[in-house]
């Protein structure tokens, strides 16, 4: 992590799935694990695991962080379909201060 990207997004260790499996993004005040259904889809289906209670704004947040660094649209059944520009997010904050 840099001072302007504080955060980071990667495979669980643990993930043995191949196409499908657990994502981990991770701050310094939080580390919120999240599951995408196939890796190969052209949008990634996601669904965040309940280890926080995400206000809907941090969830957009994450959401956006996460399709910056894949680069490809993230989909969550209750917020939609969101593409983002890595140039678009401001990583020196947390998703805790959203």
């Amino acid at each position: 992590m840099d001072s302007t990207k504080n955060y980071d997004i990667y495979t669980s260790k643990d993930n043995k799935y191949g196409t499908c499996g657990t994502m981990i993004y991770t701050d310094p005040k939080c580390r919120i694990e999240f599951d995408v259904c196939d890796y190969r889809d052209p949008v990634w289906w996601i669904t965040v695991l309940k280890k926080f209670n995400l206000t809907k704004e941090q969830k957009i947040e994450l959401l956006r962080r996460i399709s910056a660094n894949v680069q490809i649209p993230v989909y969550e059944e209750r917020i939609g379909e969101i593409q983002e520009n890595i140039n678009n997010i401001d990583g020196s904050k947390s998703i805790i201060d959203y």
